[in-house]
């Protein structure tokens, strides 16, 4: 793993400057395709295991290979009655995926669709963006206007082979080859308007509007080709009330969309059903409403609390086919959910030499308006798959609780050591909410030294090694013993040791 970033610029003088940022990052990483719980409780760090307790066949890993170039040049210019700012940015990520759980199976059939296969990916993305505003005063009123504009194109390659099966390959193979191949494009054009009004020292409003056109074209190598337009509005009002020079109220309510990505419409075309294919994708669709406070009382206190509510339209979730094997199918969108939430932040110094941090959340969130096709659970071991309307249903995956305290100490002028406890809730594993993962915490640890421009930093995360695990089975799909569905268990990161050194010149 290596990574590496570059920032230069130039002031052409007090209000403008120019830019530009390198970076660089390259990552190879083995992970696997989902451990059972025997395999989790025995082999819980090693890439390679039993098929089972009374199966000694070995299970192999997947490989990845990621590296990731990006460049931008930046301009901004701010004088006392206007302002301009543009972005110029290309990045390109070569992307190597590996398949290879039947690598060390010698019963096999390296004819087979699912055997060990490869894909090779090429993401180009190119984004402009360019906004300027004027500062207008009217008495004691002041208004600040921005408009601008923005362009994406995202280009996405992918070539799916079997360099590991005999040649020619088997027509399943040429068929999973077909529609694992593809080429894909995503334009995003936007344009916006924010609006800035102070009306005193007390009263505040900010208001902004978007209009976005989204356009997918994606083929496959079987000739199968979706397009898809998307034009949606989003929009945000936000007043603002200083209760004092140091202590502010405000509310907010806004409508945003979050659109697919391109891997989502290969999935959806790769594994397309006759009820799911990749021309049903739509955006995501986020109302919200936010309450806040935040005032700083001291350097002992700043504190801040918000409440919120949200209505998330078309919220996308893993899908799955009905029979027996329940093969992921890539993900749609299932319906409606609500989300409610408090968040608590308080951080401040105690005296020269500690200071600390407090952060927490609670959500509720619930599907409202959701079909979906879970098993349901019969008197005996058995179940069945069918379409049911999961409203009211905690979503999975979301704790209720999080939080982390953090005390910071300082020492020797340049010398700061971190302590973090962090606390994660309970969470659903199914949307009927009978698995569940319990909530455990977690510890981290950091020194850092900073002389100037110059910072090396030591950080631990998971200081003790804390044995968790994600575990998915939206479906709630059992075992012939009625246990829970278990190829799904992905151990989380065990202790997690980092360096690094940073100069700004």
């Amino acid at each position: 793993m290596g990574t590496a970033r570059v920032s230069v610029g130039h002031n052409f003088s007090e209000e403008t400057c120019l830019g530009l940022n390198l970076d660089w990052h390259n990552a190879d990483d083995d992970t696997i395709y989902g451990k059972t719980k025997w395999q989790l409780d025995n082999y819980r760090r090693e890439k390679i295991f039993p098929t089972s307790e009374t199966d000694d066949t070995l299970v192999h890993n997947r490989e990845n290979e990621d590296e990731n170039t990006a460049v931008s040049l930046e301009f901004s210019t701010k004088k006392e009655k206007y302002f301009a700012n543009g972005l110029v940015s290309y990045d390109n990520t070569d992307h190597v995926y590996r398949y290879l759980a039947k690598k060390l199976d010698s019963s096999y059939s390296t004819t087979s669709s699912y055997y060990d296969y490869q894909e090779d990916s090429d993401q180009d993305r190119f984004l402009t963006r360019a906004s300027g505003g004027y500062n207008f005063l009217f008495n004691t009123i002041k208004y600040i206007p921005t408009i601008g504009g923005d362009y994406e194109k995202i280009s996405f390659d992918l070539v799916k082979s079997y360099p590991w099966s005999p040649t020619p390959l088997s027509a399943s193979q040429e068929s999973a080859v077909a529609k694992g191949t593809m080429d894909a494009e995503r334009e995003r054009f936007g344009i916006f308007l924010n609006n800035e009004l102070d009306f005193s020292r007390q009263w505040e409003l900010s208001f902004s509007g978007r209009f976005d056109q989204v356009d997918y074209d994606v083929k496959t190598l079987e000739s199968n080709q979706v397009t898809n337009s998307h034009s949606d509005f989003s929009w945000d009002i936000t007043p603002a009330y200083h209760l004092n020079s140091n202590a502010t109220v405000y509310a907010s309510l806004s409508q945003s969309y979050w659109y697919p990505v391109l891997y989502y419409y290969k999935y959806a075309m790769e594994y397309a059903t006759d009820e799911y294919t990749a021309d049903d994708l739509k955006p995501e669709k986020y109302q919200t409403l936010e309450l806040g406070y935040k005032q700083y009382v001291s350097a002992k206190l700043s504190l801040a609390v918000t409440a919120y509510y949200m209505q998330v339209d078309d919220k996308f979730l893993s899908l799955y086919d009905s029979d027996a094997t329940s093969d992921w199918l890539g993900y749609r969108n299932v319906g409606d959910s609500e989300h409610m939430g408090l968040e608590l932040e308080a951080s401040g110094r105690i005296n020269p030499v500690v200071g600390y941090r407090l952060q927490g959340a609670y959500q509720n969130a619930e599907w409202d308006n959701a079909i979906f096709k879970p098993y349901i659970w019969g008197a005996t071991s058995d179940s069945n798959s069918e379409n049911v309307d999961i409203s009211g249903q905690k979503v999975p995956h979301v704790p209720e609780f999080t939080g982390t305290f953090g005390l910071d100490f300082y020492f020797l002028d340049n010398w700061k050591f971190s302590a973090d406890v962090n606390y994660y809730g309970k969470q659903y594993v199914d949307v009927l909410n009978r698995y569940e993962i319990n909530d455990y915490v977690t510890a981290d640890l950091k020194l850092t030294y900073t002389v100037e421009k110059f910072k090396v930093w030591v950080l631990c995360n998971n200081v003790f090694g804390q044995e968790e695990y994600n575990y998915f089975n939206e479906t709630g799909r059992r075992n012939s013993d009625g246990t829970p569905y278990n190829q799904y268990y992905y151990p989380m990161s065990g202790r997690y040791i980092e360096a690094g050194i940073s100069f700004e010149f």
